[in-house]
């Protein structure tokens, strides 16, 4: 069983992480649905705004609780994270509560040895809701996703990019399972958890192919690379045994492969502030694609330092 440290500590961090990208998917189901699916799109914003509600909650007391290389990995805001934010408030015409990212801007990293009750009770709440509005916004995002493939609903998004937000939300939702359990993390996960996470990087640089104007084949073309490097270490983490050594080994390799691509990420993000590439997906969500490849050098270096 987790202690009360512990299990505030990692509520504090997994719904930091997954909340901002929760509400980052419901704002990709209001901009990409054509206006009259307003049924859906309602639901999308109420849960988006629930978000924000358990987000201000949480960084009303989250200073002082999260980990240094948490905040020094930017798993939670970036440095871009702000003008990403504004910049899709500009083109979308939606509303953004922009408050959350300068808190979670200020936060400050801490051990702390005790944690009161009332903490303890807020965050058991806080993860009840979040598990709650995570299944919403899953079952949301299939009666979604089945309409479109049978031709009964159109979106300006990809069935595979739903499908993607889905995937993600029920990893979301694992994790608030075992907080609410309050069960440690079983250390024989680590393969498990980097092999998801190759894939979520794979399914990231193909959103980047398809999403970016064929004018800029860079892009293109190093998205492409990524794609088929992360295909590569798929099928790698598939058929290797999983010794402590090939494991380390196949940690080691991945780390040098995300730092790749966690590079080539700020350099789109860069482009698109900068004007110099155009991308037709809210420029919010490449923010959070970045969170997402942060988290998985954050996780891998966990990995290794356990290893």
């Amino acid at each position: 069983m987790l202690s009360e440290v512990n299990f505030v500590q990692e509520s504090i961090a997994i719904n930091l992480y997954y909340l901002r990208t929760l509400r980052e998917f419901c704002l990709n189901i209001q901009t990409s649905l054509v206006p009259f699916e307003k049924g859906y799109i309602s639901k999308a914003e109420n849960i988006a705004l629930s978000c924000e509600r358990l987000g201000n909650d949480i960084t009303s007391f989250a200073s002082g609780m999260v980990s240094k290389e948490a905040l020094d990995y930017q798993i939670y805001v970036t440095q871009y994270t702000l003008e990403c934010e504004k910049l899709t408030e500009k083109l979308f015409n939606v509303d953004i509560d922009t408050g959350i990212t300068e808190k979670e801007l200020q936060l400050k990293s801490g051990e702390p040895k005790t944690v009161s009750q009332e903490m303890v009770d807020s965050m058991k709440r806080i993860n009840a809701e979040a598990f709650s509005l995570a299944d919403e916004f899953s079952k949301l995002c299939t009666e979604i996703v089945n309409k479109m493939e049978i031709n009964e609903l159109f979106s300006y998004s990809y069935i595979a990019l739903t499908r993607f937000m889905i995937y993600e939300t029920e990893l979301f939702k694992s994790g608030l399972e075992r907080l609410i359990q309050q069960f440690q993390i079983d250390p024989s996960s680590a393969a498990n958890y980097e092999f998801y996470f190759n894939n979520s990087m794979r399914s990231i640089a193909i959103f980047i192919e398809k999403l970016v104007d064929p004018i800029n084949e860079d892009i293109f073309d190093k998205a492409k690379w990524f794609e088929n490097s992360f295909k590569d270490a798929e099928e790698t983490y598939k058929t290797t045994s999983l010794t402590p050594d090939n494991q380390k080994a196949l940690t080691e390799k991945e780390i040098l492969l995300v730092k790749e691509f966690h590079n080539f990420m700020e350099e789109c993000i860069k482009k698109l502030l900068a004007r110099e590439a155009y991308f037709i997906i809210e420029p919010i969500f490449w923010d959070n694609m970045y969170t997402q490849i942060n988290f998985f050098q954050y996780i891998l270096n966990y990995n290794k330092k356990n290893q």
